[in-house]
């Protein structure tokens, strides 16, 4: 199997995707038993979300297809149907994210890689009946969701230096912005900018509003809470927090060295 220019960039595309967006299933699903113990659906949604959650690796299958000289779709039925959902998602990504207010960049950048990538696993599916044309809009449309990819991951180390320099030696924690007590940020994964955003936000019209990832910081007899800013790359403290709808301040228990302890695990 001799590889060609185009297996070898697709092959790096997918590395930078999966650096940025790939989470291992410990991380990201809920494995304690439901109330009442497991029932068949459970295992139905299970059999279908966690093939999903490999969306990033996704053009592998392209690639595999392409040099076994096979294919699942006919080239014109794999461009059709790629074109006609990437041009669905984006017309319904526009109106979703001026519904988000403040969250707009993040669902439009997200929303449009998630997009163009599953456009060109798509057209993929037509395996050993792509052509030049057909192979180079596949890159192209997985270069976008590299971009957005490679800044969440190179996010990562600009997280980890501004926490440890805005707790200057105080106790801290990361943590999603939720109800109550939450958990705290268990892998450096988690540091990765498209993690760092909420989810729980909602619509503009809500006055439920949620923070992205917060910083709680043991000022001595002092509970600080900072909220990490996009924009400028670092936390921004979050004043009277303890006044706001969604409480702050009990989410996570700071502690000393952090990041160490998420990195190196002590």
């Amino acid at each position: 199997m001799k590889f060609t220019a185009y297996d070898w960039w697709l092959l790096a595309l997918t590395a930078v995707i999966a650096l940025g967006f790939y989470v291992p299933l410990e991380l990201n699903l809920d494995w304690s038993a439901p109330e009442g113990g497991y029932k068949l659906w459970h295992f139905a949604v299970l059999a279908l979300v966690i093939p999903l959650m490999q969306w990033p690796l996704f053009p592998l299958l392209s690639l595999a297809l392409f040099h076994s000289d096979k294919y699942l779709l006919w080239r014109w039925l794999a461009v059709t149907l790629g074109l006609a959902f990437g041009g669905l998602c984006l017309l319904a990504l526009f109106p979703m994210a001026i519904m988000s207010g403040p969250g707009a960049l993040f669902i439009l950048t997200l929303g449009a890689a998630v997009i163009f990538h599953f456009m060109a696993t798509i057209i993929g599916l037509s395996g050993c009946r792509m052509n030049d044309k057909t192979r180079g809009f596949i890159l192209a449309c997985l270069s976008i969701t590299a971009a957005a990819a490679l800044w969440s991951f190179l996010t990562m180390p600009i997280v980890a230096v501004q926490a440890a320099r805005t707790a200057d030696g105080s106790p801290y924690c990361l943590v999603d912005h939720v109800e109550g007590a939450g958990e705290a940020h268990s892998s450096v994964l988690h540091l990765r900018g498209m993690n760092l955003f909420t989810t729980a936000t909602g619509y503009k019209m809500s006055s439920r509003w949620y923070y992205h990832s917060i910083m709680l910081v043991q000022d001595g007899d002092t509970l600080r809470a900072f909220n990490w800013s996009h924009r400028r790359l670092r936390y921004d403290e979050i004043r009277n927090y303890h006044q706001k709808i969604i409480p702050i301040g009990e989410q996570c228990e700071p502690v000393p060295n952090f990041i160490r302890r998420i990195v190196i695990g002590f």
